[in-house]
């Protein structure tokens, strides 16, 4: 396909080693400055759960078996912090990547972390995984669709994938820009030399001519860490999708999308809602009376490069469980009684030395203020009234949109005021 940068694709396991060589020279992301951490163990369960509309949390256990395929430098620190009760292995192709986790996890004495060199494409998971997450992996494979199959075996029944791949709205300067590079660097098409390709890349960024979406890229780079740069501008393979052909490609591989997922990058630009609101009564209708997936294709297509990433939930289509619409999951959340979310942060922050060290401060959780429209919900709350009738109370609208705004701002882990109160019963750590 003309819009991916597929041109080195030779065999799996040859991608397989660029992409370790890519990744060993330009480990991917960069060592925060800060990893946090709040003190209720199971607030990051619970929070999942209700992403997907679990409101008795009976989705993910209170001590999930997590795999991180593709982990990088740090996406599995944050989940062993993230899930304290879990078991978490995070699974990488780049030596270097997992040699930076191990010494961060040392740092901060994750025993709740296992960290195995492996590809995607090699692993005889089966059956293993209450949860997995694979960002920005599967899209660098030479066949995604077997990479996928690979997620969806290792998978329990039940279990919950967040996958996310490239927005092929988003990445048509990226794409063209890597393999405009290469061009210049390689133009028989020989193995990429990531070096002489950033240096490349680095004086077009600063002689760059003409005004287009393409200089609007680079400048936003300017700045950014060089495993960044790297990243947007000299990777050696790249898929993206649309909505509809990630659907398409996760049906083949045997798992049904779920619902999408609020990260933090769609949070910092506001693009997280896969849902359009016109100020017309009949085109609103309209567009809030398609499938889930028909208004998030819908949504794709009409805001382009300004839609959501492309991030979302994922159950093998074999659960046995029927699908929860966007409009089942509204309506659970209005039936469902909440109470406020009342822990605390603490931190591990980068010190000059380059360690870790845990700081003897905590603050109150959630640390961010939610909106004024917010605010009132979360104030009416009391642990004993359905949403429902505070939404009532407050004179709020309950139509698909309004309501499908609410719960994203209030119940999810991009905004966690809120927990749902449950009636199941805790059976030692396995519920939550």
């Amino acid at each position: 396909m003309d819009d991916d940068n597929l041109a080195l694709i030779q065999s799996p396991h040859q991608v397989d080693d660029l992409n370790s060589a890519f990744y060993s020279r330009f480990p991917y992301p960069w060592r925060p400055q800060i990893f946090d951490f709040v003190g209720d163990p199971h607030l990051h369960a619970k929070l999942l759960n209700q992403n997907i509309g679990s409101w008795e949390f009976e989705t993910i256990p209170g001590d999930p078996k997590i795999w991180i395929a593709g982990c990088g430098t740090n996406q599995a620190i944050y989940s062993a912090l993230r899930f304290p009760n879990g078991q978490i292995t995070g699974s990488d192709i780049s030596p270097a990547s997992l040699e930076l986790c191990a010494r961060t996890a040392n740092e901060l004495k994750l025993t709740n972390l296992k960290l195995v060199q492996e590809s995607i494409n090699d692993v005889t998971y089966s059956e293993c995984f209450d949860f997995a997450i694979c960002t920005g992996v599967i899209h660098h494979n030479a066949e995604p669709q077997f990479a996928l199959r690979q997620l969806t075996r290792a998978m329990k029944p039940s279990g919950v994938i967040e996958l996310m791949v490239y927005n092929r709205f988003h990445r048509v300067e990226s794409s063209a820009f890597q393999k405009a590079v290469r061009l210049l660097c390689a133009p028989s098409g020989g193995v990429p030399d990531s070096d002489e390709e950033l240096r490349l890349a680095r004086q077009i960024m600063t002689a760059f001519p003409i005004r287009n979406h393409l200089r609007d890229l680079l400048q936003r780079l300017r700045k950014r860490p060089e495993s960044a740069i790297a990243d947007v501008l000299i990777q050696p393979v790249e898929y993206s999708y649309t909505v509809e052909s990630l659907a398409e490609l996760a049906a083949n591989c045997g798992l049904e999308m779920l619902s999408p997922c609020l990260n933090e990058w769609d949070r910092a630009n506001s693009t997280y809602q896969w849902n359009i609101e016109f100020g017309d009564p009949e085109l609103q209708q309209m567009v809030d009376e398609l499938t889930d997936l028909a208004r998030w294709q819908f949504t794709n297509l009409m805001l382009q490069e300004r839609s959501p990433m492309l991030w979302f939930y994922f159950r093998r289509s074999d659960s046995g469980r029927v699908r929860r619409s966007q409009r089942d999951i509204n309506e659970g959340f209005l039936n469902t009684i909440f109470e406020r979310v009342n822990t605390d942060r603490g931190c591990y922050l980068l010190q000059s030395d380059g360690f870790y060290t845990r700081s003897e401060k905590t603050v109150p959780f959630p640390t961010t203020a939610p909106r004024l429209e917010m605010a009132k919900v979360i104030q009416a709350l009391d642990g004993l009234t359905p949403m429902k009738d505070i939404f009532a109370a407050l004179n709020l609208p309950m139509d698909f949109g309004s309501v499908l705004g609410y719960r994203a701002h209030l119940a999810t882990s991009a905004f966690p005021f809120m927990a749902a109160v449950s009636n199941r019963v805790q059976l030692g750590t396995s519920l939550i």
